[in-house]
């Protein structure tokens, strides 16, 4: 289904996700009259990055390399692109998965 199709269902969504994926940097939330509107632009400043993980978390579960990550560097690790015989997989939260 699109994500114009997906909006239909869950009204908002191409805003979060482009939020997600542009760059807005910090906003100043104190002009802002309503609590949802501060929410909304704090969220602003939230971006999601595509990286490699190091060697180190091979054979961790997925859900101890997100614990050590946000722990750590205070990032949010929600997802896996592993290559599965040749093709690309995305594996969204995990838990269990052993990193290769």
């Amino acid at each position: 289904m699109s994500l114009l199709a997906k909006s239909c269902f869950s009204p908002g969504i191409i805003s979060m996700l482009s939020n997600l994926i542009t760059s807005h940097g910090d906003q100043d939330t104190g002009m802002f009259e309503f609590k949802w509107m501060k929410e909304y632009v704090e969220g602003m400043g939230h971006e999601i990055y595509r990286t490699h993980l190091s060697s180190k978390f091979e054979g961790k579960r997925f859900s101890d390399v997100s614990a050590i990550i946000f722990n750590e560097y205070k990032g949010i690790v929600f997802g896996l692109e592993v290559n599965v015989c040749g093709e690309t997989v995305i594996k969204l939260n995990p838990g269990p998965f052993i990193i290769p």
